[in-house]
C-alpha cells in the first residue's frame, strides 16, 4: 500500500509541476504536431536550367541562342499637328547704322508650290533644305541681299587680313510676343533698357559699340534704336545679317512672322538666339528651338552642332585667338546650335547668355566702363551696376577676362554672319 501510495503522489507531483508549467507544455505539444504534418513537405523545389546564351552582341548585351522574331511594328498613323497661329502683330527694336540712304530692295512674296515646279522671274524659290541646292535665282537674291555689308577698301580680302576690310550694317533685336498675353508670352527686352518704347541701353548695343571701338571705325554699327514691325516688309528694305532673340519666357509666333523670317533666311539673312536662362531645357531654349523649327519646317533637318573646326571659329576670325565658344553666364559653354540653308547657317542658337556679359560695357583700356555715358556713345552705353555689385553672390562668370573674350566671340560670330555667302557667291553674276 505504501508503494501505490508512493506512485499516486509522484503522478499528483508531476502534474502539478505540468500545471504550473503550461506554457512550455503546450508549446512542445505544438512542435510536436507541427513536426509530424510538415516532416514530408517539400521546401525547395529544383528548377530548370536556363536557357543557353551565347557570347555578346558587340554592345555589352548577352544574346540567347533560339530567339523569336519580334512583332512587327504598328503601321504608321496620321497625325495632324496644327501649329499654333496668332493674329496679334509683333514689333521688332531695329538697331540702325548711320547710313540711312541704303538702297532698297522689296522681296518678293513667297508662294509655295504644290508641286516641284520652276521659278518664275522675280520669285524667290520655295525653301529647299532636303536637296540643298540653290538654284541661280536664289544665289543672286543673296548676293544682292548680302552684297551691300562689305563697304569700300577691304573687300575681297583673304581671312588673315579680316581687320583691314570695312563693313557697314544693321542688326534688329527681335520684339516678340506679347508679355500680357498668355498664349503669346515672351520678354524680348531681358537684356536691354526700354523708354517709351525704344531701346536706350541693352547688351547689343554694347556689342555693337564694342566693334564699332576696336575696329577704329572700320565697323560702322553705331547704335540708334527705332521699332521695326516683324510682320511687315522693312525688314526686306534695312537688310540685317542677323536679327537677334532673347529672352527668359515660352513665347510664339504669328504666322506672318514665321512666313517673314522664312523669306528673309532665303535671302541669306540669319537668326541669332541667345538664352538669358543659361544651359539645356530653360522655357526660352524650348520656345526658341521649337519656334524656329516652324521657320524650317523640314523633317529631315534638325538642330545640329557646329565643330570646333567649323568656320566660324576658323575663316575670317577678327580675333584669331578665339576658336571656340567662351564661357557665358555661371560658366556656361554649350556649344553653337544651327540649323541651316543652303549648307549655310541660317539659324544659330547660343544657349550661354552672353547677353547679360554684355550688358557690362568694356572701355578703350579693357576695362569695365562704369561711367553713364561715353565719348560718342549717347545713352546707349550700358553697365548694370547693381549686376556688377552682386558678383559671386547671384552671378558667376562676370569677370573681366570672361566678359572680354565673349565680346571677341561675339564680334567673330558676326564677322562670320557677314561673310559666309561671299565665297560661294564670288562667281554669281549679279541681277535678278
Amino acid at each position: 500500500m505504501s508503494f501505490i501510495h508512493s506512485k499516486s503522489e509522484a503522478i499528483r507531483r508531476l502534474q502539478a509541476r505540468l500545471f504550473n508549467s503550461r506554457f512550455f507544455t503546450i508549446s512542445v505539444i505544438l512542435h510536436l504536431f507541427l513536426v509530424l504534418m510538415l516532416g514530408s513537405a517539400v521546401i525547395i523545389q529544383s528548377s530548370a536550367p536556363p536557357a543557353d546564351f551565347t557570347g555578346g552582341d558587340g554592345n555589352g548585351k548577352f544574346v540567347q541562342e533560339q530567339q523569336t522574331a519580334p512583332p512587327p511594328p504598328p503601321p504608321p498613323q496620321n497625325q495632324n499637328i496644327q501649329q499654333p497661329t496668332v493674329q496679334n502683330k509683333a514689333l521688332t527694336e531695329t538697331i540702325r547704322t548711320e547710313n540711312a540712304n541704303a538702297p532698297m530692295f522689296v522681296a518678293p512674296v513667297v508662294v509655295a508650290p504644290a508641286q516641284p515646279a520652276a521659278v518664275a522671274p522675280g520669285k524667290i524659290a520655295e525653301i529647299k533644305i532636303k536637296t540643298q541646292q540653290l538654284s541661280l535665282k536664289q544665289q543672286q537674291a543673296i548676293k544682292q541681299f548680302t552684297g551691300g555689308w562689305s563697304k569700300g577698301k577691304g573687300v575681297g580680302l583673304g581671312s588673315d587680313k579680316t581687320k583691314e576690310r570695312e563693313f557697314e550694317f544693321v542688326a534688329y533685336l527681335a520684339k516678340y510676343g506679347d508679355p500680357s498675353d498668355p498664349a503669346r508670352g515672351g520678354d524680348w527686352a531681358s537684356t536691354s533698357i526700354i523708354k517709351d518704347g525704344r531701346i536706350v541701353k541693352g547688351s547689343l548695343p554694347n556689342l555693337l559699340r564694342f566693334m564699332v571701338m576696336f575696329s577704329k571705325g572700320k565697323i560702322k554699327a553705331n547704335a540708334i534704336a527705332e521699332p521695326l514691325d516683324l510682320s511687315s516688309d522693312d525688314i526686306f528694305v534695312k537688310k540685317p545679317p542677323f536679327i537677334f532673340f532673347t529672352g527668359h519666357r515660352n513665347f510664339v509666333l504669328t504666322e506672318r512672322e514665321v512666313q517673314n523670317l522664312q523669306k528673309y533666311i532665303q535671302l541669306g539673312g540669319c537668326i541669332w538666339g541667345d538664352s538669358s536662362l543659361p544651359g539645356r531645357r530653360s522655357r526660352f531654349d524650348l520656345a526658341f528651338r521649337r519656334e524656329m523649327r516652324r521657320v524650317i519646317p523640314d523633317a529631315d533637318k534638325d538642330w545640329e552642332l557646329l565643330p570646333e573646326n567649323y568656320p566660324i571659329y576658323t575663316k575670317n576670325l577678327y580675333y584669331p585667338e578665339i576658336k571656340s565658344p567662351q564661357p557665358g553666364l555661371n560658366f556656361y559653354k554649350e556649344p553653337i546650335y544651327a540649323l541651316k540653308f543652303g549648307e549655310e547657317v541660317a539659324i544659330i542658337y547660343t544657349a550661354n547668355d552672353y547677353g547679360d556679359m554684355w550688358r557690362m560695357a568694356i572701355d578703350e583700356k579693357w576695362q569695365i566702363d562704369k561711367t553713364p555715358g561715353g565719348p560718342g556713345s549717347g545713352d546707349l552705353l550700358y553697365t548694370d551696376l547693381a549686376m556688377f555689385q552682386r558678383l559671386d553672390i547671384y552671378y558667376r562668370g562676370l569677370e573681366l577676362p570672361h566678359i572680354i573674350n565673349s565680346y571677341k566671340f561675339g564680334t567673330n560670330a558676326v564677322i562670320h554672319l557677314l561673310t559666309r555667302w561671299e565665297d560661294r557667291l564670288k562667281s554669281v553674276p549679279s541681277g535678278l
